[in-house]
């Protein structure tokens, strides 16, 4: 989703719009709250939600106890349950210079929440050489019972309208998938995906719809990942079959790092 676009937040129907005037109902006096473009997307600073910044600081405590010293943290997704007091979901990404090729993060989270709440589950997680740059994927459950809040803003991702970050790390082809899909409300096979030289790419799904459909939202969703807008064709080739041709010049790669994670690496390059 583009930020200029925000408004069609209320058109997904995921789940995503909830989270988000979850978190900005607490804050809507907070004039830091913003949002911000950067190389790696679209994201939501949040300096006033008490869970969000007790996690990421929980989270920032973890890394350096892991022995990563300076990093940028970037939380993917976020939800507290709303029956379960303390309970929190959280996937994200630290980005870090430093050469490191194996950290344990986990042990590292359950040496420093012990004495405020515990680890429920601590999902699978990696670290990649990405960019020239080292990315320390983490995935947790956690049951907070107290603890101190992040004294520093936290960027919270704003994903392309159709993708549901709680389903974060995609394969390349199903996120594109994903998006076609979700954003004509159609079922889809996706018949080709070439990235080329990580510059541009080219996506060929073949979508099962008796009737035609907006490409505004599909091209704006698309236009997330590129510096210019994407161009995209349709044709007939059946009574209940419509192929869809999208086509991206000058790609900005690095914005399908918090969706893809380590698959990144196996159909893109920097």
């Amino acid at each position: 989703m583009l930020i200029k676009d925000l408004k069609l937040l209320t058109e997904n129907s995921y789940g995503y719009v909830l989270l988000f005037f979850d978190i900005f109902r607490k804050t809507n006096k907070d004039q830091n709250s913003r949002y911000i473009i950067d190389d790696y997307g679209e994201w939501m600073v949040i300096s006033h939600n008490k869970e969000l910044l007790l996690v990421a600081n929980l989270v920032i405590k973890a890394l350096k106890k892991a022995g990563v010293k300076d990093f940028d943290l970037y939380i993917n997704y976020f939800s507290s349950d709303e029956r379960i007091k303390g309970l929190m979901s959280v996937k994200g990404m630290a980005i870090t210079r430093e050469n490191k090729r194996s950290i344990d993060i986990g042990s590292s989270m359950r040496s420093v929440i012990k004495n405020d709440g515990f680890v429920v589950e601590d999902q699978p997680r990696s670290i990649s050489n990405i960019c020239n740059s080292t990315f320390i994927f983490f995935n947790f459950v956690l049951l907070i019972k107290k603890g101190k809040e992040c004294k520093d803003p936290v960027k919270l991702l704003l994903p392309p309208m159709g993708v549901d970050p709680s389903e974060i790390p995609f394969s390349l082809g199903t996120l594109f998938k994903i998006i076609i899909e979700r954003n004509i409300r159609a079922v889809c096979s996706l018949n080709e995906i070439d990235a080329g030289d990580g510059t541009r790419i080219k996506v060929i799904a073949t979508c099962r719809t008796e009737s035609s459909f907006e490409v505004d939202k599909v091209k704006a969703s698309l236009s997330y990942f590129s510096r210019e807008d994407p161009k995209l064709f349709t044709k007939r080739i059946g009574t209940r079959e419509m192929e869809i041709g999208l086509y991206m010049q000058q790609l900005n790669v690095r914005s399908l790092i918090p969706l893809l994670w380590n698959n990144f690496s196996e159909q893109l390059r920097c």
